[in-house]
């Protein structure tokens, strides 16, 4: 019998305890007390939906393009076919020129201005484009050279 009445005892006092705390935390959020922050903790990683995502079986560039930045000295040089005798090019243009012609009629061209080309090759395949990047990136007048890679923005 006085272990049962021990017992009640001690499980009163935790419902009390327990009640107690509850009415503590209510306050609390009453008087917006702001929660203390815990140090150290690690940051949420969003998630990210990849429903909309290319199929991986897709290419991830355009199989006949090449994109290319001169280098700053030689931006005033519009740029060829004959000026690469090395790679068999259908087709090159410079997509920044009229932005740098706007500069230019504006009177500054800022510093961090280049100028950029896309270069359709003839051939069409992953490898031609690997190969013309490694030309490309040789060439002095050249930042540096990529593939036209797809991106989505749905």
């Amino acid at each position: 019998m006085k272990k049962i009445l021990f017992l009640t005892i001690i499980a009163m006092s935790f419902i009390l305890f327990g009640c107690n705390k509850q009415e503590l935390i209510e306050e609390n959020k009453q008087s917006e007390i702001p929660e203390p922050v815990e140090e150290n903790k690690e940051p949420e990683i969003p998630v990210i939906d990849w429903t909309y995502s290319r199929d991986p079986n897709l290419p991830t560039f355009v199989e006949d393009m090449v994109g290319f930045v001169t280098k700053r000295e030689y931006i005033d040089k519009i740029f060829t076919k004959e000026d690469f005798p090395m790679l068999e090019i259908e087709e090159i243009e410079c997509i920044t020129l009229g932005l740098y012609n706007k500069y230019l009629e504006e009177g500054k061209v800022p510093e961090t201005f280049n100028q950029v080309y896309y270069i359709t090759l003839k051939n069409k395949g992953e490898q031609y484009v690997y190969e013309a990047i490694n030309i490309l990136k040789n060439l002095e007048f050249i930042l540096f050279a990529e593939p036209n890679y797809y991106v989505s923005l749905e």
